[in-house]
């Protein structure tokens, strides 16, 4: 096991740590309230979106069965993330559009719910690229990769909404 663990640290480059570190500090820092400009708020599920989408059409094609699992998993994520956003007590500023987010843990851990699972079937994919042809592993991957991004839609959809109901 130790062996195992020894050679998933030695092969993983360099910028994935990098990666790794940066995405912690980034979800540490919504730990504190803070008023976000709406506009970054865009930043991470448009990231995210474009990250599922690019993993679909690099490691299995625009198929009907890839995009159906991706946008199963994607609405789902959506809808996840607009109930958890029901239950947040936001405060706005419209101008400039602004967003009172109230500190949580919950964006860290999907952050790095998403690098954990990103990593998980890149390895699978690297390390058994039969078992990562498979209907089975295509629906997870495409299904985990919609949900991590539909879950950070989810709130955003919020925000626009109150912003479209309040312009002058």
């Amino acid at each position: 096991m130790l062996d195992f663990v020894w050679a998933l640290i030695q092969h993983t480059p360099i910028w994935v740590y990098v990666l790794f570190v940066f995405l912690m500090y980034k979800g540490v820092q919504y730990f504190k309230d803070q008023w976000v400009p709406f506009k970054v708020m865009l930043i991470f599920p448009a990231v995210f979106l474009a990250m599922a989408i690019e993993s679909m059409w690099m490691h299995f094609g625009w198929s009907l069965q890839s995009i159906s699992y991706l946008m199963i998993g994607f609405i789902s994520g959506v809808v996840l993330g607009r109930v958890y956003a029901g239950y947040i007590q936001y405060q706005y500023a419209l101008n400039p559009a602004r967003v009172f987010v109230p500190g949580s843990k919950l964006p860290f851990f999907q952050i790095m719910m998403i690098f954990s699972a990103k990593y998980y079937f890149g390895y699978i994919q690297g390390r058994y690229p039969d078992l990562a042809q498979g209907a089975t592993f295509m629906f997870e991957s495409l299904g985990v990769s919609g949900i991590c991004s539909g879950l950070f839609i989810g709130p955003v959809l919020k925000h626009m909404a109150h912003f479209r109901a309040h312009q002058d």
